[in-house]
């Protein structure tokens, strides 16, 4: 019976022991595990953190972005509103230009014909009257 309770009171040491080291084990973990969480709490925070600042600077970067664009298409579309009419009648008088060009030239190769026309009679009127002089000279000088 003392050999079985040397036994057992062995056997009740090296569970203790075991007990006791598996306890401290258990503590170290349960502390590692507490350090390890902290540092994942600590990192998640510090990428919050960082992802609220990025998102602070895009905001930021889309104030100043947006409103230069939205400037920019309000200054095309004035620019367009303005413009267009403007162009429109820049069109249109250059059609007429074009149309009174074409008068011109026309009514310019009229005069040219008409003032052709006039020297033709001119000379004609000039020759008759030279021939009418000549012969009323031949008929004065018969006469």
């Amino acid at each position: 019976m003392k050999q079985i309770h040397e036994d057992f009171k062995n056997q009740y040491d090296k569970l203790k022991r075991d007990h006791d080291d598996l306890s401290h084990r258990n503590l170290s973990l349960i502390h590692e595990k507490k350090d390890v969480e902290l540092q994942f709490d600590n990192t998640i925070r510090n990428f919050k953190m960082a992802i609220e600042q990025k998102q602070k600077e895009l905001e930021e970067v889309q104030a100043k972005v947006i409103p230069s664009l939205d400037h920019d298409m309000l200054r095309i579309k004035v620019i367009n509103e303005i413009e267009g009419p403007h162009r429109q009648a820049m069109e249109q008088k250059q059609q007429e230009i074009d149309i009174l060009q074409s008068q011109v030239y026309e009514l310019k190769r009229q005069v040219e014909l008409v003032s052709s026309r006039a020297e033709n009679l001119r000379f004609e009127a000039e020759k008759d009257v030279r021939d009418l002089k000549e012969r009323h000279k031949v008929k004065g000088f018969f006469m």
